[in-house]
């Protein structure tokens, strides 16, 4: 769990939550970290709670004050979602075209003739050597559900498009799918603490 990624995201949106996904017997079987447009799997650390969130994710007293930070359940539209890798499931391919802007890095996932925008910045708290992409359908919709080899290590929700994005798409032009490509960001220094000793998502 790459923990100074997924705290620098919750700061620039303002949002971490904290979701417990429990099973039919109510039992908590785990939990997740949510910035409100990805959630990803809380791993190597001890059982959480919403009071643990600031002192984990280093949120000052002030930046506290203006986030919203909560602990619940997941969401009953995502609960399908959150299983490691079928057989049967197709990886996405990621287009050759990444649109910057207005704080994000869109990119285009393609499977067949479906297509998903999502804001690729939200892949680094997840990205491995292992990394593949594939498309889940959600009570919210299409998402693009993050691999670690088989393993699930995260979950984007799509991008929220401005009204003329595919209009300027249309004169910019679009190139083919290609297979998705690691983040761009400067390397970061974590340790074995911040990460729980633990060399997964």
């Amino acid at each position: 769990m790459k923990v100074k990624r997924i705290g620098t995201i919750c700061k620039a949106r303002k949002t971490c939550i904290l979701y417990n996904e429990d099973n039919a017997d109510g039992e908590i079987v785990r939990q997740w970290i949510s910035c409100g447009a990805a959630m990803w799997p809380v791993s190597g650390l001890p059982m959480l709670q919403e009071k643990h969130l600031s002192s984990l994710f280093q949120f000052e007293a002030k930046q506290a004050k203006e986030m919203r930070i909560y602990e619940d359940l997941i969401p009953d539209a995502l609960r399908e979602v959150t299983g490691d890798w079928e057989e049967w499931e197709a990886d996405l391919q990621e287009s050759s075209l990444i649109v910057a802007g207005e704080g994000m890095s869109l990119s285009m996932l393609s499977s067949g003739d479906k297509h998903l925008w999502i804001n690729r910045d939200l892949l680094s708290p997840c990205w491995t050597g292992q990394t593949r992409i594939i498309r889940r359908e959600s009570g919210l919709g299409p998402v693009a559900a993050v691999m670690d080899g088989m393993l699930i290590s995260g979950i984007i929700l799509p991008a929220q498009l401005p009204a003329d994005f595919y209009r300027e798409l249309l004169r910019m032009g679009c190139s083919s799918p290609r297979p998705v490509t690691p983040p761009e960001e400067p390397p970061e220094e974590e340790d074995a603490d911040e990460d729980g000793g633990d060399e997964g998502p």
